[in-house]
């Protein structure tokens, strides 16, 4: 089972670009137009449902090789600012990985996570969250000065990382 750690690891890829390049933020916080999102919206992928204890275990096995700690805390936040840690109707708070990313077994998927999230995040202070469809997995970023907010699913599981990159 290998797909939970593909989702880790995407998830800091995309999130050590966003905060290396300002530019890559602004390609990922772009929306897509309304047609385009409706047309995404109808293309969800489908998913496997995943338990956190079977995401927790695949993340133990991957931590042996991965450039990162891998291993999920299990009922921790990490880095996520308390005003965030709301769970959608259903989803499960699968734990923490070394660098501070929540993990959270949920079905939500494209306009269903920035509905949900964007008000958690601009309660905050931060933009409204901006999400698009790419290769089966939806991508959201918002900013705060610096600061980055990202929620990305996976192609394969219903599970999404939770971020917040502090940059100030």
């Amino acid at each position: 089972m290998t797909a939970p750690i593909r989702l880790l690891g995407r998830a800091f890829v995309i999130a050590l670009l966003t905060a290396i390049s300002p530019a890559n933020a602004g390609e990922l916080e772009s929306a897509p137009p309304p047609a385009a999102a409706k047309a995404q919206e109808a293309a969800a992928p489908k998913r496997a449902k995943l338990s956190c204890a079977q995401y927790r275990a695949s993340a133990e096995e991957h931590a042996k090789h991965a450039v990162f700690n891998t291993k999920l805390k299990a009922g921790a936040w990490g880095n996520i600012p308390p005003p965030l840690r709301k769970l959608p109707p259903g989803a499960k708070l699968c734990g923490a990985d070394g660098i501070g990313q929540a993990v959270i077994a949920s079905p939500l998927f494209g306009k269903q996570i920035e509905t949900y999230y964007s008000p958690l995040f601009t309660k905050i202070g931060f933009q409204p969250l901006a999400c698009k469809v790419v290769a089966g997995r939806t991508q959201c970023t918002c900013k705060r000065h610096r600061d980055i907010g990202i929620v990305l699913t996976d192609q394969e599981s219903q599970a999404f990382v939770l971020a917040v990159m502090k940059r100030s």
